[in-house]
Parts: C-alpha cells; structure tokens; sequence
C-alpha cells in the first residue's frame, strides 16, 4: 500500500496508509433506458381505461389511479433530460427534484389503488363518500409520510456530519 506522510500537531512527521479500496470509486454516468418510463407510462394509461363495477370505482381508477402514474412516468421523462443536459459531477448519488414529484406520484396511485379494492368502494358507497375522500386522505397521508422520511433523512446526515471522524 502506498504511505503517506503528514505532519502531526507537534511537527512530527506521522506515516500512515491508505487503502486504495478507500478511494472515490468510477462515476458512469446516467443510464437513459426509456422502457421503464414506457412500462410506468402504459400502465397509468391501463389502469385508467379499464372497465369497473360502479361508477365510483370508475373515478378512483381513472383520475386518481391512473393520473398520478402517468404524471409519475412524465416527470421521470424530466428527469432524463434533466441528467441529459447536466450529467451528475459527483460520485455521490444526487437526483433532481423531478425525482421527488415521481416518488410522490407514484406512492399516492400505489396507495389510492390498494383502497380502490371492492370491499372499499362498497363502503364508501355506503357511507355516501365520494372519491375525492380517497385522494384527500390518501395525499395528505402521503405528504406526512414523505416528509417524515425527508426529517428522518436530514436527522441521519446532521447526525452522521457531526460524529464521523
């Protein structure tokens, strides 16, 4: 391994070691593969235009399932171009905001579809709710979760500054 020397806080000369796996590894770049951008895209088509039993699950399918997927795939086009235009200059992992808005729309049409189940929907035919209850709930949720994740997150990099040596 090669040695290098520094100089310690009395003026003497330390040798110490490094490790050549402890060096910044290769930056490859971005992967621009459009098929999972397609596969999210058709899948938000999909799911939108299939038939339902009521007319209540129709809406859910339609505007608040299928929507944020397709919003989802778009947003992921941004970001693309995004990496296209300006590719990351670090090897640490950087993403764009695009990035965020994708996760969102993909967590609350993930969460709107697993409540747009039949057992569900009777109950919010029963109730007399419509399905702008399942979007409100489920976006708020959503929000809150997101943002837990983002305080947690900053509390483990403010957390990980100040104890690394």
């Amino acid at each position: 391994m090669p040695s290098i020397r520094r100089k310690s806080a009395a003026g003497q000369q330390q040798s110490t070691t490094v490790d050549p796996r402890a060096s910044e590894p290769v930056q490859y770049g971005f992967p621009y593969n459009p098929f999972p951008l397609f596969a999210i895209f058709w899948t938000g088509i999909l799911m939108s235009q299939h038939h339902q039993a009521t007319e209540l699950s129709t809406k859910i399918h339609m505007v608040q399932v299928g929507v944020p997927v397709r919003h989802a795939a778009v947003f992921r086009g941004i970001t693309y171009i995004i990496m296209y235009i300006s590719p990351p200059k670090s090897y640490h992992p950087s993403r764009p905001m695009t990035e965020v808005l994708v996760s969102f729309c993909l967590i609350a049409g993930g969460a709107v579809f697993m409540s747009s189940n039949q057992e569900t929907v009777d109950s919010l035919l029963y109730y007399g709710v419509d399905s702008m209850f399942t979007v409100n709930l489920t976006v708020g949720s959503t929000a809150l979760f997101m943002s837990w994740l983002i305080v947690l997150m900053a509390v483990k990099g403010w957390a990980s500054q100040r104890w690394s040596l």
